[in-house]
């Protein structure tokens, strides 16, 4: 019997045989070809066959169904009329991942016209992307370069690069000028003139007066005819709502004649999310900044004077920072765990400080805050125990670019042991535990910090039973002596202890050295390495009274402080921490 859903004809002819019709009895076809003949229950036979094999092959995919390709879409760049330079090369990315829209790093150009941003339609009418701004791409989407022309407009075309050190350009129009500098503005950015007035205005009057009466001279590049330029943009540093943010920077490469160089004195201070209407904010930057370039002037007018290690150069900076407008608060608090009105957990009381600059903690944790809030202190300590701030021109000039350019400048200023780096470290460290109110070992009552002793447990390590954790250059913790004194196990190497009383103390090179018992109520311990690139050494931590809560800390392994990560909210990070903190992908 033939399938009743297909017809007779059309059974025969997809079976590509003939029927015998002029033959009585069974019905046979005939194979055209051999002319075999095949009995018509054995053709239904091998039918049965065939679709109990399609049958099977349907069941098995419906068993197990075939998985979807995975779909990517592409971003693409058209110059859009251009008539010098490249688009933005194309990038293709998973489906719904967000991606950073592409800066002119093309370095497109079209006559007469500068360069607006990006827009999904040729005349603008679509949807507009500033560069370095978030794209959800969810399909295939090309973007369009916007053009507006520039025939009422001074426009000036400055290079600039991002945290992913990517150089591209930014039209610029200028905003603001007198004696002693220029600000220019991103076209794009809609800065008020007037702001920018108001800046210019401070600059000359207040931050130019100020820093360079601490730290010397700008060199001036022949572009500048004398006037600084002050840079204002979006700086593109990965920012993405909170966390840290690139608020300024300076770049000594436009100082020197290469492709991307603006050859100028310049600095480029951000605008979102840093503020150029909150004047104050906006000028300690400017004033952070123009340190780094007035470092590099002096060593580039004379040679005998190296650049500062990292440490040194940014503490200095935030040494500027204090000179152009008082103490900030924000460094002190950081220092105290807190973050604005929030208390914040910090890597500060595991030991990490300024000395290596984007070591283990932030690279592990990303807390690059540490290191501006003690670098800020111990360069106000320096301050303070000098007598004024003449002590960081002479720390600038030295011919030492390492710890010596401080310690030197620490011996004719305050103390001659301070000619010793690990003297010097320790007396900083217990300015912080005693905070006397004279002496060496406080701020000499300048500085608003926690008050008296029982407000100190940011400093106090409490450990769970005794440990050796690992101390990295510079690194120092307190913990408390419960048995009266302590002979620690690791007196060795650049590992050093004190045994701290309570009341009036003091403290020599040869103190340090001494073989232990170290007796009193809290033990120092730190390490004193000067060579901020060392290892890790082990030092003794003393255990706390019975019964005392605390943290683990497994010997000879890096202190392990728990869920600390950047604090909630914005804060501005230098450049180079940005950069690294891009790539590493820290919190």
């Amino acid at each position: 019997m033939e399938p009743k859903h297909l017809s007779k004809g059309l059974f025969q002819k997809s079976l590509g045989f003939e029927t015998d019709a002029g033959k009585s009895g069974p019905k046979y076809a005939v194979l055209p070809k051999s002319k075999a003949v095949v009995s018509k229950l054995e053709v239904l036979k091998q039918l049965q066959v065939i679709w109990a094999g399609i049958i099977f092959l349907f069941l098995s995919a419906c068993s197990d169904p075939i998985q979807p390709k995975t779909q990517y879409y592409t971003l693409a760049y058209l110059g859009n009329g251009n008539t010098q330079g490249n688009p933005p090369l194309s990038a293709q990315v998973l489906a719904g991942t967000k991606i950073t829209v592409a800066v002119n790093s093309g370095y497109l150009i079209k006559d007469g016209h500068y360069f607006a941003g990006w827009n999904t339609r040729p005349d603008g009418s679509g949807t507009s992307y500033k560069p370095g701004k978030s794209l959800l791409l969810e399909f295939d989407t090309e973007l369009y370069a916007q053009w507006d022309s520039n025939s009422e407009r001074e426009i000036k075309t400055f290079y600039a690069v991002t945290t992913d050190n990517i150089w591209y350009m930014v039209d610029t129009e200028k905003l603001a000028e007198n004696d002693l500098c220029v600000v220019y503005g991103d076209v794009n950015e809609n800065i008020s003139p007037a702001t920018a007035e108001v800046i210019a205005g401070e600059y000359a009057a207040n931050i130019y007066p100020k820093i360079t009466g601490i730290f010397g001279d700008i060199m001036y590049m022949p572009n500048n005819n004398g006037k600084l330029f002050l840079f204002l943009l979006d700086i593109i540093d990965g920012y993405t709502g909170s966390g840290g943010y690139v608020a300024g920077y300076f770049d000594s490469s436009h100082m020197f004649d290469n492709p991307y160089s603006n050859k100028a004195s310049m600095l480029f201070m951000d605008v979102y999310p840093g503020d150029s209407s909150a004047l104050t904010d906006f000028s300690t930057i400017i004033a952070h900044e123009l340190q780094h370039l007035i470092h590099f002037s002096i060593s580039m007018e004379q040679p005998q004077i190296p650049q500062k290690s990292l440490w040194i150069n940014e503490g200095l900076s935030l040494a500027a920072e204090y000179i152009y407008g008082g103490e900030q608060a924000p460094r002190l608090n950081y220092f105290n765990g807190k973050f604005g009105d929030v208390t914040v957990d910090t890597t500060i009381p595991y030991g990490n400080n300024f000395f290596v600059w984007d070591g283990y903690w932030e690279q592990k944790y990303g807390d690059y805050l540490a290191d501006y809030s003690t670098a800020y202190l111990f360069f106000r300590w320096l301050g303070i125990q000098a007598g004024d701030d003449t002590i960081y021109k002479t720390i600038v000039n030295s011919e030492y670019a390492d710890y010596r350019a401080v310690t030197e400048s620490a011996k004719s200023s305050i103390n001659s042991e301070f000619s010793d780096w690990k003297t010097l470290l320790a007396a900083w460290m217990l300015a912080n535990y005693y905070q006397q109110n004279t002496g060496l070992y406080g701020y000499k009552n300048q500085l608003p910090l926690r008050g008296n002793l029982p407000s100190l447990t940011k400093w106090m390590v409490y450990n769970s039973g005794a440990s050796e954790p690992y101390f990295f250059p510079g690194e120092g913790v307190f913990s408390p002596i419960s048995l009266g004194s302590r002979n620690p196990s690791y007196p060795a190497g650049n590992i050093h202890y004190i045994g701290l009383p309570n009341g009036v103390f003091s403290i020599s090179s040869g103190s340090l050295l001494g073989p232990g018992p170290y007796t009193g109520n809290v033990l120092l311990t730190f390490n004193g390495n000067t060579d901020e690139r060392g290892d890790g050494e082990v030092g003794y931590v003393a255990p706390p009274s019975p019964g005392t809560a605390g943290m683990s800390r497994s010997a000879g392994s890096r202190n392990n402080p728990g869920p600390i990560g950047s604090p909630p909210g914005t804060y501005p990070v230098d450049f180079r921490d940005r950069a690294k903190k891009n790539r590493s992908g820290a919190p």
